[in-house]
């Protein structure tokens, strides 16, 4: 999470009844004390996400994604609450969210399922001292060129 050295577990627990899709993350990793947690729109747009990349003929519309009912409870990094930081949920949580999704879809389905693609490489954060200014915070996320597999 960038403040504590420790892995942050994303755990779906996916079940499928007819045309009915529950996602539970309940037993996904606690808040952390980084940047790395999740905001609920964000967690719910990657769930859609990773579902329209393996049914992409499925048009997006005011129904398309009401049979999936997500459950992230406050309890995990992937419903995050003020005050904890939020900053990198966009970049690198979201993508790792879709990613299990995903896969999750590829075990029930892996004819449909597409390869895992690049995500955003490593970030940097820094700062420099220009004479008379003071600090110039920088930081850098950049993306990585590459494309998302087989399909």
């Amino acid at each position: 999470d960038g403040i504590v050295n420790e892995p942050l577990r994303i755990h779906l627990a996916l079940t499928i009844r007819g045309s009915e899709a529950q996602l539970d993350f309940s037993q996904s990793s606690p808040p952390c004390r980084g940047p790395m947690n999740s905001v609920i729109s964000t967690t719910r747009s990657a769930c859609y996400l990773g579902f329209k990349h393996v049914f992409p003929e499925i048009p997006v519309n005011a129904g398309c994604f009401a049979p999936l009912h997500i459950h992230a409870p406050e309890t995990t990094f992937l419903n995050a609450v003020p005050p904890r930081p939020v900053a990198g949920c966009a970049a690198e949580v979201s993508q790792r969210i879709a990613d299990v999704v995903m896969g999750a879809l590829g075990r029930a389905a892996p004819a449909l399922a597409p390869v895992s693609g690049h995500r955003v490489g490593p970030g940097r954060a820094g700062g420099s001292l220009p004479p008379a200014r003071g600090p110039v915070p920088e930081g850098e996320l950049p993306p990585r060129a590459g494309g998302a597999g087989r399909r």
